[in-house]
């Protein structure tokens, strides 16, 4: 239950609607079941993370007049974030 209220307030602290902060709080520990290989690793948002993509794109884009294409490039950055990360481990 504690991922789920993190997750929540940190889709507040990046200027993302609450829902986001649920599927971050879901999918990664799924994901992880299946690829990861460790009992004692801790899956899930983290609050740097946030604030940096939050305060990143308001700089570019207002969140409050332009939502959808705030959150279309939050997706965007964390989408290239794991493709860097998975091709780091590949490699």
């Amino acid at each position: 239950m504690e991922f789920v209220i993190q997750g929540i307030s940190y889709a507040k602290l990046a200027s993302l609607p609450p829902i986001i902060g649920l599927y971050s709080s879901f999918v990664p520990p799924l994901v992880y079941v299946v690829l990861g290989s460790s009992r004692d690793l801790a899956v899930g948002p983290v609050s740097i993370a946030s604030l940096v993509l939050g305060s990143m794109l308001a700089e570019e884009v207002s969140p409050k007049t332009q939502l959808a294409l705030f959150i279309q490039l939050a997706f965007t950055s964390t989408f290239f974030a794991g493709i860097f990360q998975a091709a780091l481990g590949i490699l």
